[in-house]
């Protein structure tokens, strides 16, 4: 319950207040900062806070006293609230025109960390028009690359690796394949890159650990059309 209210952007005082009515099922405010610890100066701004955002109730006036609402049922309402509100931001920004080209022209950046990698790597594929191309060592990923680069199909864009295909791997292909992307089975112990659409390049740097792995980012089409080659050669084979 705590790591919910925490998430859902409760300060420490308002997540004491509320799991402490919980408890107490019904309580004044001077109980309450008693058995929270929630200094009696911040109490009564806390409960009003909380009152208004409609996890308490007031069922007394004199004395006041107030009793915490069901979590299921007001953190159900208000978790659907913000996914309302995610909704429209998500139409405002598909509102956003998106002939801006976002990297220059010739840039070269370096990524330290897997966190960046496969953020960066959402970006340019969410972005990708006509192919992605890579070689790969590891088909593992989360929900959404899969689903931008299904997203990237349907905009007609082709998808093509080349990775170790085995038994341990099969779930993570089986994935992918399902929604057009193309895959054959190559092995190397040190190349991995990719390309999106013939001018940004990525080459990544493995290292056993993530604060040692890097990933290489280049907008340059003629180093980028080199890769592009080299893949050709490796995809015939």
């Amino acid at each position: 319950m705590e790591e919910i209210l925490t998430k859902l952007g409760f300060s420490e005082y308002k997540k004491k207040a509320y799991l402490t009515l919980l408890k107490l099922k019904k309580a004044t405010p001077c109980k309450v900062a008693k058995v929270s610890g929630i200094p009696s100066s911040k109490i009564y701004e806390v409960l009003s806070w909380l009152y208004e955002k409609g996890y308490l109730v007031q069922i007394s006036e004199k004395p006041v006293i107030y009793e915490a609402n069901n979590p299921k049922y007001i953190l159900g309402s208000e978790i659907k609230s913000r996914m309302n509100e995610l909704d429209e931001l998500k139409n405002q920004v598909d509102k956003i025109e998106s002939n801006i080209e976002i990297t220059e022209k010739g840039t070269f950046s370096v990524i330290k960390g897997y966190a960046g990698f496969f953020k960066k790597m959402k970006e340019v594929t969410q972005r990708s028009t006509k192919s992605s191309i890579g070689i790969v060592q590891s088909w593992k990923t989360d929900k959404e690359i899969l689903d931008l680069e299904k997203d990237a199909i349907k905009r007609e864009v082709k998808i093509r690796y080349l990775g170790p295909v085995n038994e341990e791997t099969k779930p993570f292909i089986d994935a992918r394949k399902e929604f057009g992307v193309q895959i054959r089975n190559h092995t190397s112990p040190v190349t991995r890159f990719a390309v999106w659409d013939s001018k940004i390049l990525m080459i990544s740097i493995r290292r056993d650990d993530d604060e040692r792995f890097m990933s290489l980012w280049i907008d340059n089409e003629v180093l980028s059309k080199i890769f592009e080659e080299h893949f050709e050669s490796l995809w015939k084979v």
